[in-house]
């Protein structure tokens, strides 16, 4: 129609199950691979293998999503929910629900990939908006903020939006903290602690 529009793409990615994440048409990695994870056994091997496969077709979904509108004037946002331990410092695949969430748990299930990807006419047409996220790579983000992020791209001003909180606004509060779950535990105070 030529308007502006907004298409979501909810991807099942690599959550636990995660043989069942990808086509068997399309195994990259197997338990062979991971001789070197000498702590593992095989069948940590094969789940790790089952991890970096379906990692491998998230992100072949990803590309080709991105295909779709390369030649659009277009702004893709991709992140995940959440992360999964796969014996990344302890013996422990998915998630887990400890009171107590430590630097290794805050690393692996809830530090997620994040990342915008603008096609040729978008930076064309939006150099003020590229110049913003360029400016904001490095400035520290938590995913309950993407709402604002969004509506700021959008060029949309309402009563919930808060420009202290869209990664990309000059008003951004970088010291806003970033607290996990019910627990309100400090993800910032998490990882300067030495383990």
């Amino acid at each position: 129609s030529g308007q502006p529009k907004l298409v979501i793409f909810h991807l099942l990615g690599q959550h636990v199950g995660y043989v069942e994440r990808y086509p068997k048409s399309d195994v990259t990695f197997s338990k062979d691979h991971y001789q070197h994870r000498t702590e593992l056994d095989i069948k940590q091997k094969e789940i790790v293998a089952h991890y970096d496969n379906a990692t491998f077709y998230n992100d072949k979904v990803v590309s080709s999503i991105i295909d779709i509108y390369r030649d659009e004037d277009a702004i893709i946002i991709y992140l995940s929910d959440h992360g999964d331990e796969v014996y990344d410092y302890r013996n422990h695949f998915g998630r887990s629900h400890e009171s107590i969430i430590s630097k290794g748990r805050a690393m692996s299930q809830y530090e997620v990939p994040f990342m915008i990807w603008v096609s040729d006419k978008y930076k064309e047409t939006h150099p003020d908006i590229i110049k913003r996220i360029n400016d904001s790579v490095d400035r520290p983000f938590m995913t309950d903020d993407l709402p604002h992020l969004m509506l700021d791209l959008a060029g949309i001003k309402c009563d919930w939006f808060e420009p202290s909180r869209s990664l990309i606004n000059d008003q951004y509060n970088v010291n806003r903290k970033r607290l996990l779950e019910d627990s309100k535990q400090n993800y910032d105070e998490i990882m300067k602690s030495p383990n």
